[in-house]
């Protein structure tokens, strides 16, 4: 049967189609009024008192740590009220934690993905999760580890890849997570249904895995767990919900 090339659309489904177009529209629109929103509303005062304590421990088990001012790119690309604490750990047996508090101003431009970064400063992000860590106060705490290596030439001209554990979540006063997105989400329906901002903290541990580099070099599983011992110890220290005296939540 010869097949007409005058095919003519059902008014029914025409006007199904148009219902569809009209409500997609008004989605969209509305999804930018409140992207809008979010951007132009000046941030409240309330809510804009950290959840850290802005200072790292001098000795935590038998590291001891060295203060380390902000470097260039940071200093460069970050707002000038964003505040910094950071510092340097080593053991007597060469391992090293370098740690570091990135703290929010007014603008939010001083917390961002991390792994953007990590990728300009040379590293390669491998693989990343979440895993709980228990703290002293009896809750568990939600922390980032990224695999990341980055490629080092030996002092003989070869090259090889150094591998290190990244980790970090994200704190303000009343709030806490170790994704990125989960964050902003945070921050935007916070400040469009409550005319709450929330200042963030960015906590970073970062250690080298330093087994077959070094003759007592700990493995990654040896690494991790150097890592959460040392949250462990210092949340009571910067976490303003693990201050001594705080209530349990």
């Amino acid at each position: 049967m010869p097949v007409s090339d005058n095919l003519t659309v059902p008014a029914r489904t025409s006007s199904v189609v148009s219902q569809i177009c009209v409500k997609l529209a008004a989605f969209l629109v509305l999804l930018l009024a409140l992207l809008g929103a979010c951007y132009f509303i000046k941030p409240a005062a309330i809510g804009i008192e950290p959840g850290v304590v802005l200072k790292w421990p001098d000795r935590v088990f038998d590291f001891t740590g060295k203060e380390e001012a902000p470097n260039e790119s940071e200093l460069a690309l970050l707002p000038p009220d964003t505040e910094f604490a950071k510092k340097n750990y080593t053991s007597p047996n060469g391992e090293h934690l370098n740690v570091e508090i990135v703290l929010s101003g007014a603008e939010h431009r001083s917390i961002h993905r991390p792994e953007i970064c990590l990728v300009g400063q040379g590293w390669n992000v491998r693989s990343g999760k979440i895993v709980k860590v228990p703290l002293k106060s009896g809750r568990s705490l939600d922390l980032m580890v990224l695999d990341i290596t980055r490629p080092w030439r030996t002092p003989n001209g070869a090259t090889v890849e150094v591998p290190a554990l990244y980790t970090y979540f994200f704190v303000s006063k009343d709030a806490e997570t170790a994704k990125h997105l989960d964050r902003v989400a945070i921050t935007n329906l916070d400040l469009l249904f409550h005319n709450k901002a929330h200042r963030w903290a960015y906590v970073i541990v970062m250690a080298r895995i330093m087994k077959g580099f070094t003759p007592d070099g700990k493995n990654r599983d040896q690494t991790l767990q150097m890592i959460e011992d040392f949250l462990r110890e210092t949340a009571p220290t910067f976490l303003r919900s693990e201050l001594p005296g705080k209530p349990a939540a």
